[in-house]
């Protein structure tokens, strides 16, 4: 048991090391040196639990994914509706909330376009089969559309460019998927 706590104990200082480094260098800069600096261990202590900085960062990524996937499967409603809709819009927000510091080290302060990627290769993943097959070849163009400004609205807020809470930006975004986007663009007559 001893043991246990050790390895969790040197595992979150090594991802606590490497999440303020991603806020102070690019990725491509920090070396398993710097991460060890950071998290007052050895080199070797690194490598005891991770392969290399690309296996921590795999394995972080993953498990802010993981996190995002449970929160949404544990409501296991076969049909998307208004309130299913919401809750998930605010779900994955809060999720996200949860671990800010890691979204906006990924999303906004690094160069790393392979997590966006990732994550909305998840979230299409969590739409996808709420979107109704009959539209053909319109529901992937839908739902690239709908991911697309999700996430363009998560980075705004890791920003810090929208300052609304977590329940305002849902709201947002739910009406803006009830409405003809167009309509946003045209005057009031």
């Amino acid at each position: 048991m001893k043991n246990d706590m050790r390895v969790i104990r040197t595992k979150r200082a090594i991802r606590q090391a490497f999440l303020t480094l991603l806020t102070e260098k690019k990725y491509e800069n920090i070396t398993v040196q710097d991460i060890a600096r950071e998290a007052f261990i050895n080199r070797n202590t690194f490598y005891t639990h991770y392969i290399d900085k690309t296996d921590l960062l795999e394995k972080l990524s993953n498990e802010c994914l993981d996190d995002l996937k449970k929160c949404l499967a544990e409501k296991n409603i076969p049909e998307l509706d208004d309130d299913l809709l919401y809750t998930i819009i605010k779900d994955v927000l809060n999720t996200i909330e949860m671990n800010a510091g890691f979204y906006r080290s990924m999303m906004i302060d690094s160069d790393s376009a392979f997590f966006t990627e990732k994550l909305a290769t998840t979230l299409k993943d969590i739409v996808y089969p709420y979107i109704s097959d009959s539209t053909g070849q319109e529901k992937d163009l839908f739902i690239e559309y709908l991911i697309s400004g999700f996430i363009g609205i998560i980075r705004m807020y890791l920003k810090g460019d929208i300052k609304v809470s977590i329940e305002k930006l849902s709201n947002f975004f739910f009406n803006f998927i009830h409405q003809n986007p167009y309509s946003l663009f045209l005057k009031n007559t």
